[in-house]
């Protein structure tokens, strides 16, 4: 009697096939039947000891009853590892100017009950907002406890998910090319000489504090809205900024030189005292 191998299946069921009774007498014959093959467990290896019971004769030209007959043994089989191909599923993430990805293996290939897990790393193909967007899978491997039952068939992967624009976060720093930026409600802005005419740097506070700020930082807190006066005065100011040299008369090249400041009632010249309207 043999016992055939076999691919993983995640149980320890062998097939048995042939074999032949020995020791009856005067050429008696006899038949058997119920036999059934185990492996000692259901993992992945090489001569593995196949385990037969349940075997039991029958009578042929002699009678069943008149032998008792021993379970055979010695047999041996191999279990092969199970493709597995692993697939990918990746999640949709608010924008925040990286391409890390979360994402998550799986496959079909894996017999329920299994413990297999998988390892890798992934990557969005660029950081930048957009739908359906590549997620490139590398390094896979697997895990857990039945990992060495399978043998992987692909250790890259692809999938797809969302970057989403991240919202404004209050207070934050916006560059307005709006030629009127007085005519927003509740800012405070500052204009430097090296800033281009059209240009200013301007942030939206709800503080009651005042003050005033460089490119790139907050600007000066502020409540109230400019008002008419404060609209003309700055019109005036932006021609001056346009026509006067970048970085201002001794001032180191690049240097952000504030102009004036915009911030509750009134404007705020650098060096001057504030008026209130």
């Amino acid at each position: 009697m043999t016992a055939a191998s076999k691919t993983y299946d995640g149980t320890t069921a062998a097939t048995l096939s042939g074999g032949t009774l020995s020791g009856t007498v005067l050429g008696e014959t006899l038949g058997f039947s119920g036999q059934s093959g185990q492996f000692n467990n259901k993992n992945v290896g090489n001569n593995k000891a196949v385990i037969v019971t349940g075997l039991t004769l029958s009578n042929g030209t002699g009678l069943a009853g008149n032998y008792s007959v021993s379970q055979p043994a010695g047999l041996t089989a191999d279990i092969t590892a199970k493709s597995l191909a692993a697939g990918y599923t990746a999640e949709n993430k608010v924008f925040d100017s990286s391409t890390s990805a979360t994402v998550a293996g799986s496959s079909p290939d894996i017999i329920s009950g299994d413990a297999v897990s998988f390892s890798q790393m992934a990557a969005f193909a660029t950081a930048a907002v957009g739908t359906a967007k590549t997620v490139n899978i590398s390094g896979v491997t697997l895990g857990g406890t039945d990992a060495g039952n399978y043998a992987l068939q692909n250790t890259t992967a692809t999938a797809t998910a969302n970057i989403t624009a991240a919202p404004a976060a209050a207070g934050a720093t916006v560059a307005s090319t709006t030629s009127s930026p007085a005519s927003t409600t509740g800012f405070a802005a500052t204009l430097a000489r090296s800033t281009p005419f059209t240009t200013a740097i301007a942030s939206l506070s709800s503080s009651t504090n005042s003050g005033q700020t460089t490119e790139g930082q907050q600007a000066a807190p502020a409540n109230a809205g400019a008002t008419g006066d404060d609209r003309r005065r700055l019109v005036q100011a932006l021609e001056t900024a346009r026509q006067a040299p970048a970085g201002g008369s001794g001032a180191p090249p690049g240097t952000m030189t504030p102009l004036f400041t915009i911030g509750g009632p009134g404007i705020r010249l650098p060096g001057a005292t504030q008026r209130d309207e």
